[in-house]
């Protein structure tokens, strides 16, 4: 996968406070996961070893995003609490 697979427009987000990016990634995350599971159930079905690798880096990429919407959330509480 390149780069640019990884990225999901991280820039964006750099004005966003850390817990509403960690929901965003949490959610695309779980978009990914779904996504790929989907094409790589269709990938058993056609018979089709790349769909299915593909479908399958899909949803490696969707739990590293939904562990990371996951610390930016924890990350955004804990420093909430050091604010008060």
């Amino acid at each position: 996968m390149s780069n640019d697979q990884w990225n999901d427009n991280r820039d964006d987000d750099q004005d966003e406070d850390l817990g509403t990016r960690g929901d965003k990634d949490t959610v695309r995350g779980k978009v990914n996961q779904a996504a790929g599971n989907v094409e790589e159930k269709a990938g058993d079905v056609l018979d089709n070893d790349e769909m299915q690798r593909h479908g399958q880096e899909k949803q490696i990429k969707g739990h590293i995003q939904e562990g990371a919407g996951d610390v930016e959330r924890k990350a955004d509480d804990i420093l909430d609490d050091d604010d008060h």
